[in-house]
């Protein structure tokens, strides 16, 4: 993750190939995109963003175990992704 930011509920979090330089990942990978689908089959919807970032905007009822929910889910999903990209080499 490049970023982390938000406001209120509404979050989004940067997808970057290396943490220190915040270099990018090719737009042909479709960082977001894998992250986001990985979280739906999870249950949880995400918007992905133009550059690899993953937006997220839950219901102002959310409970806190659902909470705890969506960010299980945003980490298997980034976890997943991770390897993905370590198998196409």
């Amino acid at each position: 993750m490049g970023d982390v930011r938000g406001i209120g509920l509404l979050g989004a979090v940067e997808l970057v190939r290396d943490r220190t330089t915040k270099e990018r990942y090719e737009p042909a990978a479709g960082v977001g995109r894998r992250v986001a689908l990985h979280a739906l089959a999870d249950g949880v919807i995400f918007r992905a963003l133009m550059g690899d970032v993953v937006a997220m905007s839950p219901p102002f009822v959310i409970t806190e175990s659902q909470v705890d929910h969506v960010v299980e889910a945003l980490d298997r999903a980034i976890g997943k992704v991770e390897q993905e990209l370590a198998n196409e080499g």
